[in-house]
């Protein structure tokens, strides 16, 4: 058997059903000729687009926009973002870099309770040579992170000379009550297994 890998010359068209065709004779390494003409069914190409835009609000990442989009982008992009990607208000600090699956992360000094506008420009490129066929506006806004409470760990030991303290980590909470209980060896059973 003899295996090949085609790709095309320049990019496909998109909006059309490409299909794949093996005309009858083709000649092998073997001397042998193909059989039979043989078609397979690509599909389309689906058109470069910005398919998601989501603000999200991280407690170690910060605030930032993910740019998801149909195509990766060319590489680039994120190195002159700004001739193709608005974002208004700016927030100081704006710069872009790129995730290992195509994800534009847009980062900055966002804050709450703003409305940004994001604009994509018509002629952001795609690294398999589409671009953007049209301007797209987009509206941002970034929600809290929701209150919450976190240890470290499950459990935690001290040795005989700690200092008694246990790392606790409130989030957007105004106050938070902890109760602390000693169990003795005859509850410590039962507690460990109703967690």
């Amino acid at each position: 058997f003899a295996s090949f890998a085609l790709a095309p010359s320049e990019p496909l068209a998109t909006g059309v059903v490409w299909t794949f065709i093996l005309r009858a004779g083709l000649p092998s390494p073997e001397t042998r000729r193909a059989g039979a003409e043989q078609t397979w069914k690509l599909g389309r190409v689906a058109p470069f687009a910005l398919v998601q835009t989501q603000p999200e609000n991280q407690l170690n990442s910060g605030r930032h926009v993910a740019l998801r989009f149909s195509h990766s982008p060319a590489v680039g992009v994120e190195t002159n973002f700004s001739e193709w990607l608005t974002v208004s208000p700016t927030p100081p600090n704006l710069r872009c870099d790129r995730d290992w699956n195509g994800t534009l992360r847009l980062r900055g000094d966002f804050v709450l309770d703003t409305t940004y506008t994001l604009i994509a420009r018509a002629g952001l490129p795609a690294a398999d040579g589409q671009s953007f066929a049209d301007t797209v506006t987009r509206t941002l806004r970034f929600e809290p992170l929701t209150p919450r409470v976190w240890f470290p760990a499950f459990d935690a030991a001290q040795l005989a000379r700690g200092g008694r303290d246990f790392q606790l980590l409130a989030l957007n909470t105004p106050r938070v009550r902890l109760s602390i209980k000693r169990l003795d060896a005859h509850t410590l059973l039962h507690a460990l297994r109703g967690y």
